[in-house]
């Protein structure tokens, strides 16, 4: 299911930018699920965050990125 996460990832640096928009420091890539690559965002220990179910950034072939719904964030529990 996981791809090799030390490749080059030609998606990294867009993901990161739009991790940034929605208020996160960035994106570390964790996994596939379906036709998506997964990014779980993060925020720096020193950050306040608000506590809620955890949800991921989403990015198909076409390099389209969302972030998911809260049943597709449960669904990506299991990368």
């Amino acid at each position: 299911m996981n791809e090799e996460k030390n490749s080059t990832d030609i998606y990294q640096q867009t993901v990161n930018e739009f991790a940034i928009k929605q208020g996160y420091e960035g994106a570390r890539y964790i996994g596939n699920w379906k036709e998506y690559r997964v990014y779980e965002p993060y925020l720096t220990n020193d950050k306040v965050s608000f506590i809620g179910l955890p949800l991921v950034i989403l990015v198909q072939e076409n390099g389209e990125i969302r972030m998911s719904t809260s049943e597709e964030a449960l669904a990506c529990c299991e990368i």
